[in-house]
């Protein structure tokens, strides 16, 4: 693409200055376009001598073409791969079954990881390529096969934090030492929270979006007062979903109703026993074709405490 910048805006600067010198209107020259500080300037420096190599700027433009071409191919094999053999519980617990990284190349493994990381993590940009392998690694996931030695083995990285499972990887999001930010919202609205859920709100009450590790701490500040509601959050951590962390419970999302008739209960998609407050939705937000939240993503429930892993 830079090429092509290069070769059209090459082409037309002269004609352009010609055309309005003949016709005496007043132009003014970009100093930045000859500024080698600049990488367009110096590649464009560079161009005759890639032509004299057969490098021309027609070229470069088509191998340009076919590595995004190549990019787009990778990138549908991961969205496959990842509707096909991932699940979200609603609390936003992923979990992909490993047969999605059988027979993937070692590029499409960083694809794949990298596209989960971008889903569930803080950061809004890709790892370094040594992270990423060494994260890759400490999983089991860096070879073919299924890495059979790792199989308990966890790595965190870009605010996510994955854990083999047998054959099955879980991946949740790190609260991280700095919490994650809670929102305050007046319907009606919707809003993407923490990069992960979509919440809307479908008439004019207020509720807030936190994260359940900082809801914990506002009712462990409470005392006495805040028995009930700690008493509640217990029960919800007793009842989760069989294999769901418990490590993985602080970046879950809860809705807090701050008007009267919802009354001073919160709630947690697919871990709290009642229902989600009335004009108020939140679900998971997979960012690719295919993807879909899994009611409570093939996991099944655990009724007694013995029935968690933690």
């Amino acid at each position: 693409a830079a090429a092509r910048s290069a070769r059209a805006t090459a082409a037309r600067r002269p004609a352009v200055g010609a055309t309005c010198q003949a016709a005496d209107l007043a132009f003014a020259r970009d100093p930045s376009n000859s500024d080698p500080a600049y990488a367009r300037v110096r590649l464009r420096a560079e161009l005759p001598e890639l032509a004299g190599l057969g490098l021309t700027a027609q070229r470069l433009c088509d191998l340009a073409r076919d590595c995004a071409n190549a990019a787009d191919t990778i990138d549908a094999e991961v969205e496959r791969r990842l509707a096909a053999h991932g699940t979200c519980h609603p609390a936003g617990l992923f979990t992909l079954d490993l047969e999605a990284f059988e027979a993937a190349s070692a590029l499409l493994r960083e694809r794949l990881v990298v596209r989960v990381l971008a889903a569930f993590g803080a950061g809004g940009y890709a790892p370094r390529r040594d992270r990423l392998a060494r994260f890759l690694d400490r999983l089991g996931l860096a070879g073919a096969g299924r890495g059979g030695d790792a199989e308990r083995a966890q790595a965190t990285l870009s605010g996510v934090v994955a854990r083999r499972d047998g054959a099955r990887l879980l991946v949740w999001r790190e609260a991280g030492r700095g919490g994650i930010g809670s929102r305050m919202l007046n319907g009606p609205c919707e809003i993407l929270w923490d990069g992960r859920f979509v919440v809307r709100v479908e008439d004019a009450v207020s509720v807030e979006v936190v994260a359940r590790g900082e809801l914990a701490a506002r009712i462990d500040g409470q005392g006495a007062a805040g028995q009930a509601a700690r008493d509640r959050l217990a029960e919800e951590d007793r009842r989760r979903p069989k294999g769901f962390p418990r490590a993985a419970l602080a970046a879950c999302p809860c809705l807090v109703p701050l008007w009267k008739e919802a009354g001073d209960a919160s709630y947690c998609p697919g871990l709290s026993t009642g229902p989600a407050p009335a004009k108020v939705s939140i679900r998971p937000l997979l960012p690719w074709s295919g993807g879909q939240a899994a009611e409570l993503s093939g996991i099944s429930l655990g009724k007694t405490p013995e029935s968690v892993e933690t």
